[in-house]
């Protein structure tokens, strides 16, 4: 077989040229080139050297591009996975796992709205745990026009509360301020333990809400069996979801989709109250499914969660799968918090910048703060920042062009193109395994743009 010799291009030799094919499969042009030479790894400071040296000429609107088409890359992905669903639609029962950023979420509305379509319209509940995802995901939902039926969106705690209201016997939360013990016992003891003794009244249980579908989402945050406190008959197991159960036309036997990751059970919530074993009884034909990682973050923001592992995160760090897939983008930035320097000023600046270099808007940044109240955060109680109206995740209507903000607790489900976190100490000075579950939740919000100012 006679081999065909390059030619040169204007006296230059073609093995010395990189042309479109060769960018295509990058590692052999490298290896043609360069052989086994150059195979250092570069350090985060090189990386940054040459970038202020020679990416000084990109434009504002050349780098908002970039950002946005990493945005759409996510989004096509996610609806490419929709596929999964079409291929489990004659299963009446999913039981799904995945780990961070594989979607649950995004599978979870999608799997509400397709129940929502069947025959001439099915009311759907979608239950959630966290009070800033259900405002979330009640904007999404108000904007999908639906044909036919209703997907009704609630969080766990606003459910029973209204079933208790529905039966006359209305109870109120703890309020702000109240003691840890104290809120620990109404949410795991008093709430559950008052509406499991209204269910087994028939008239009440006949004003309750009837329902066609559940779809769960976080389901590893709602408990499968009750508090040893709470007195039980023998046909009650099943915790919270015997509860679930009895709103729904069919029971045990009702379409239903769980979506959960036992990895991400908060460590102050009672680990055994949670047992996918009790969970798969629970239901009549229950089919077991696992989603892959999925592209939701930059390689540098998968770099930086693993290179921040501890042993109570590894096992979420390491369900993100590998690394070398997915679309480049901006480091992420850590700033330490001047003893002359106030923290709006900080995050205002990392505001001014970031809209000015063209990678996102104001609007488009989620601040989350490690206290469950921001007028005890660093930023102190504020309405304004960057001159936009800064507001609660969990607040239901929708401000566009506005700042959200949520604390680390009720962050847990959502996700942001651009994140700041602000009021926790440095990885390195955290204590305990709730704290570093805590940082770990917090930061893996942020899709592509990441910016942590730690407190000292």
């Amino acid at each position: 077989m006679r081999l065909l010799k390059l030619m040169p291009f204007q006296g230059i030799p073609r093995h010395w040229l990189v042309t479109g094919n060769d960018l295509s499969n990058w590692i052999p042009t490298w290896l043609r080139i360069f052989g086994d030479r150059a195979r250092n790894s570069v350090d985060s400071l090189q990386k940054r050297a040459v970038l202020e040296a020679f990416g000084q000429g990109a434009l504002p609107e050349e780098k908002r591009a970039f950002i946005d088409h990493t945005e759409q890359l996510f989004e096509r992905q996610f609806t490419a996975r929709f596929a999964l669903l079409d291929q489990l639609s004659e299963n009446r029962q999913l039981l799904i796992r995945g780990g961070t950023g594989t979607g649950k979420t995004w599978h979870a509305l999608e799997l509400a709205f397709r129940h929502a379509r069947q025959g001439d319209g099915q009311r759907v509940l979608f239950l959630t745990y966290n009070k800033a995802l259900t405002a979330q995901l009640r904007r999404i939902v108000a904007l999908r026009q639906i044909e036919h039926g209703e997907v009704v969106v609630r969080g766990w705690e606003e459910l029973f509360l209204e079933l208790c209201a529905l039966a006359g016997k209305p109870l109120a939360p703890p309020p702000f301020g109240s003691t840890t013990e104290t809120i620990r016992r109404f949410y795991e003891i008093e709430l559950p333990g008052l509406v499991l003794e209204i269910s087994r009244d028939p008239v009440f249980r006949n004003i309750w809400p009837c329902f066609e579908a559940l779809i769960v989402d976080e389901g590893q945050d709602h408990d499968t069996c009750w508090h040893a406190e709470i007195n039980t008959l023998s046909d009650e197991a099943g915790g919270w979801w015997y509860i679930y159960q009895i709103l729904l036309h069919d029971g045990r036997n009702a379409p239903a989709g769980v979506f959960y990751d036992a990895a991400q059970r908060p460590p102050f919530r009672a680990a055994e109250r949670f047992d996918p074993a009790v969970l798969t009884a629970t239901w009549s034909q229950p089919a077991h499914v696992r989603l892959q990682p999925a592209v939701r973050y930059t390689r540098p923001l998968w770099q930086f969660f693993r290179d921040h592992s501890s042993p109570v995160t590894a096992g979420m760090i390491e369900a993100l799968g590998q690394g070398d897939h997915l679309p480049e983008g901006p480091d992420p930035e850590t700033h330490t918090l001047p003893a002359t320097t106030h923290a709006r000023d900080l995050v205002e600046a990392i505001l001014s910048r970031w809209k000015k270099s063209g990678l996102c808007d104001s609007s488009d940044v989620l601040i989350i703060h490690a206290q469950s109240d921001i007028a005890k955060s660093p930023l102190g109680d504020r309405r304004i920042l960057a001159g936009r109206n800064l507001r609660e995740c969990t607040e239901d209507e929708d401000s566009p062009g506005c700042i959200r903000h949520t604390s680390i607790h009720k962050a847990k489900g959502l996700d942001s193109k651009a994140v700041i976190l602000i009021g926790l100490p440095p990885h390195k000075n955290l204590a305990s395994d709730y704290d570093h579950y805590s940082w770990f939740m917090a930061v893996s919000r942020a899709r592509q743009l990441l910016a942590i100012v730690e407190s000292s």
